[in-house]
């Protein structure tokens, strides 16, 4: 128990929760989730949860089943990361440089996936919503970089600012960030007919994303630098919302 304590504490809890949250995001990115027609799977088919679909009808009717599927894929997530931040301790500090971002950038990615695999099945639209919202988190992670990039050299990190330099390092964020835009945009617009309200509210958000780069190309401080990351942290949970939101 001491053991399983400790593998628990190795990351901040508020990493662990967002990516419950992007799994749960996933799952309402299907067709099916909460849907009423919510197919019937193997393991609801088991006698085990048929005596208890018995017992108590209202916990096990095809929305709330749904539900239970969710939950399960969060907890499936949950100890999948916390196993790979024990396996990959690069995840967890900066000495990883861009490879830590970009895992983290596919944690996202999976989080949301096995939202929407644990709805019974992926769709091509929301696997796509997965790796856009994955680069956007792997773009918004990098921030960190520019954090203390002056006591960052003496120490041996090999950050993104470090490797290429500070400006080349804001155009590479940039410039993901608005391939991660423009591929959401583009989902939006196959899937629903609001074009003018989408291209609005994301071109909006996408807006802000890039001032708040060019602010932190203007300041590299390292006050600067937190700031920008409080402010595209938010801008993502906003735009993983709006997504979702739109979506549904």
């Amino acid at each position: 128990m001491r053991k399983i304590w400790r593998l628990m504490g190795q990351e901040q809890p508020r990493t662990l929760v967002l990516l419950c949250a992007l799994t749960l995001a996933g799952a309402a990115l299907s067709p099916d989730f909460l849907s009423p027609a919510f197919p019937r799977t193997r393991l609801s088919g088991s006698a085990v949860f048929q005596q208890a679909a018995a017992a108590l009808p209202w916990l096990f009717t095809p929305a709330a089943w749904s539900l239970w599927h969710a939950l399960g894929s969060m907890l499936v997530m949950a100890v999948l990361w916390q196993g790979a931040l024990y396996a990959f301790p690069s995840l967890r500090v900066r000495q990883g440089g861009p490879a830590a971002s970009l895992k983290i950038g596919g944690a996202v990615s999976l989080s949301i996936s096995g939202g929407l695999i644990g709805q019974t099945g992926a769709t091509e639209v929301g696997l796509l919503a997965a790796l856009a919202l994955g680069i956007l988190a792997a773009a918004s992670s990098l921030v960190r970089d520019f954090f203390d990039i002056d006591a960052d050299q003496p120490a041996g990190l090999r950050t993104l600012p470090l490797l290429v330099g500070r400006d080349t390092a804001v155009s590479i964020n940039m410039a993901a960030v608005t391939a991660a835009y423009l591929l959401a945009i583009f989902l939006l617009l196959q899937r629903i007919g609001m074009q003018e309200r989408v291209l609005g509210l994301f071109g909006l958000t996408l807006g802000a994303h890039l001032h708040v780069m060019r602010q932190l190309g203007q300041d590299p401080s390292p006050t600067g630098a937190r700031r920008a990351g409080r402010y595209v942290m938010l801008i993502f949970l906003g735009v993983t919302a709006l997504y979702v939101a739109a979506q549904a």
